[in-house]
């Protein structure tokens, strides 16, 4: 159970941390030109969870200055809840309706449309970029020499190959 539990701590730290650094405009400049409709789609998902949660919160303070403090069993509040889950549906439904209506306007997608590029390829991305190619490299190296297994749950192993020292030493 603990080991699953890091695994799972492990992944909901990736996913903050690639929140944290791919925004929504980023990640649609890395992939416009290679895949414009997975690039709206993944903008739109990552964009869709935070977007509800406002909006439901400005619900519910609408509804609590126009009828007051939310009075009854947990029925009323069960019903109260599937209402305001049936107005954010349709108004996230309206909402990428709307979405796509304005870029398709724009002609997102189109070939031969033009795009104003907001990034640079620095130096710090070069070096990144070498030191990610270099830990690639590192990783597919036992592979290719056969020196990997891989297990669903860790297991204590000892015993070390001469191989796996020296890309120990040099990685």
């Amino acid at each position: 159970g603990l080991c699953a539990g890091l695994m799972m701590g492990g992944i909901l730290l990736w996913s903050c941390l690639f929140g944290l650094f791919f925004q929504a405009d980023k990640l649609l400049f890395l992939l416009k030109r290679a895949a414009p409709s997975l690039s709206v789609l993944l903008c739109l998902s990552f964009r869709l969870v935070p977007d509800l949660r406002r909006k439901s919160r400005r619900m519910k303070e609408g509804r609590l200055g126009l009828f007051g403090p939310q009075q009854g069993g947990p029925l009323r509040r069960f019903r109260a809840g599937a209402e305001n889950l049936s107005a954010l549906t349709t108004r996230a439904l309206e909402d990428g309706a709307d979405t796509a209506a304005s870029m398709t306007a724009r002609g997102y997608g189109l070939p031969g449309r033009t795009a104003f590029p907001q990034y640079r390829f620095t130096g710090a991305d070069a070096a990144a970029l070498a030191v990610t190619a270099a830990c690639l490299a590192g990783a597919a190296l036992p592979v290719a020499l056969g020196r990997t297994t891989v297990e669903f749950y860790p297991v204590w192993d000892f015993t070390i190959s001469i191989e796996t020292f020296v890309l120990f030493v040099l990685f």
